[in-house]
């Protein structure tokens, strides 16, 4: 028999664990919620001033590991790299890279941003 005003231990256990989902969810809330908003700007911030002075280097990397730029002639890390120290005001790379392509061939383009403090985006092709 239990005795008036005692609860059994699996009263307790619940909820606790019920307190513990509810901090776990908030947790993971704010913590999703502070990370997208400091890396991703809303569209409508954008103005045309910006786009117009940030130089985007697009390098194709395929299959065989070779590099070509936009227009599809070959190109080289040592190009990209004068490109990058050429460019006036903001520079950002995007890699577009064939599905099939070496990581190895993927890593010295990342490497130049990197030394470079560029951001790069990289992009898998069809």
């Amino acid at each position: 028999m239990r005795r008036r005003g005692q609860q059994d231990n699996s009263s307790y256990l619940s909820d606790l664990a019920f307190l513990l989902i509810i901090f776990f969810v908030l947790l993971a809330g704010s913590t999703t919620i502070g990370t997208i908003s400091s890396t991703i700007s809303p569209l409508s911030e954008a103005s045309p001033a910006q786009d117009s002075e940030q130089n985007l280097i697009i390098v194709r990397i395929l299959e065989n590991g070779s590099w070509t730029d936009a227009d599809g002639k070959p190109t080289t890390p040592e190009t990209v790299h004068h490109a990058i120290e050429s460019a006036a005001g903001e520079t950002a790379m995007l890699l577009a890279i064939e599905p099939s392509a070496k990581w190895e061939a993927v890593t010295p383009a990342l490497e130049l941003c990197e030394k470079h403090g560029i951001p790069a985006t990289m992009e898998m092709l069809p």
